[in-house]
C-alpha cells in the first residue's frame, strides 16, 4: 500500500502532498474552534481516544527526535532507528500527527490526518531518496535492498558506539516536536471551553 501511494502522491506530484506537518495540523485550528466532536467528554470513545493520542505523541516525538541524533552532515545515516528502517523521522512525525488526529476525539478528523499524513511523509521521503540516490550511489541503493522503507526490521537493530550529532537538525527536531506537541494542551483547552458552553459550537463532527 505504501508503494501504490508513494506512486500516487510522487508520481502525480499532488500540491496536498507538499505540505508540512505543522501546516497540516494548523489547518485544523478553525474547525477546532468553531466546532466540536459529537463524543462527550464522558463516553468511553473520548477518554479512549484522547489518552491514545497522549501515548502516540510521546512515542512520536521520541522516534523523530532520537532519530534526528543519528544524522551527521554528509554522511548517510544508516545506525540506529536507521538500521531497521529508512525512514524514522518521517514515521515519527506520522505517529505525532496520528496522535493529534486522535486527541480531537474525532474519526473523521483522525482518518484526515492518517490519510493526508501519510501522503506527505511519503511524498518528502520520496524527495529525500532522490537525493541520497544522487549523493551516495550503489551504497544507497544497497541500503534500501537491504532495510524497509517504513515497516521496522528489528532484527537489523545495529547501533554505533560513537556518533556525530548535527546539533542544528537535532534543535530543529525539538523545536518542530515542541510546537505539534503544543496543540495538546491546545485541544484540552478547546474542548473545556465547549463543554463549558464559553465557547459556542457552529457544528459537530464525528
Amino acid at each position: 500500500m505504501a508503494a501504490n501511494l508513494a506512486i500516487l502522491c510522487y508520481g502525480a506530484r499532488l500540491p496536498i502532498c507538499r505540505i508540512r506537518p505543522l501546516m497540516l495540523v494548523t489547518l485544523l485550528v478553525p474547525v477546532l474552534i468553531f466546532g466540536n466532536t459529537s463524543w462527550s467528554e464522558e463516553s468511553i470513545v473520548h477518554i479512549a481516544m484522547v489518552w491514545s493520542g497522549y501515548l502516540l505523541a510521546i512515542v512520536g516525538a521520541f522516534t523523530h527526535i532520537y532519530s534526528s541524533v543519528f544524522i551527521s552532515r554528509g554522511e548517510l545515516a544508516t545506525g540506529g532507528p536507521y538500521s531497521v528502517m529508512r525512514h524514522p523521522l518521517y514515521a515519527g512525525l506520522f505517529v505525532t500527527m496520528t496522535g493529534i488526529g486522535l486527541q480531537t476525539a474525532s474519526l473523521s478528523l483522525t482518518a484526515l490526518l492518517l490519510v493526508v499524513g501519510a501522503l506527505c511523509c511519503i511524498y518528502h521521503a520520496s524527495e529525500e531518496e532522490s537525493q541520497l540516490v544522487r549523493l551516495h550511489g550503489e551504497r544507497y541503493r544497497k541500503y534500501q535492498a537491504r532495510v524497509p522503507a517504513w515497516l521496522p526490521r528489528f532484527s537489523l537493530w545495529d547501533e554505533p558506539q560513537e556518533i556525530m550529532a548535527n546539533p542544528r537538525l537535532l534543535l530543529k527536531a525539538m523545536l518542530l516536536n515542541g510546537a505539534l506537541l503544543l496543540f495538546y494542551p491546545f485541544i484540552e483547552i478547546l474542548h473545556a471551553l465547549h463543554a463549558s458552553g464559553m465557547l459556542p459550537s457552529f457544528f459537530s463532527y464525528l
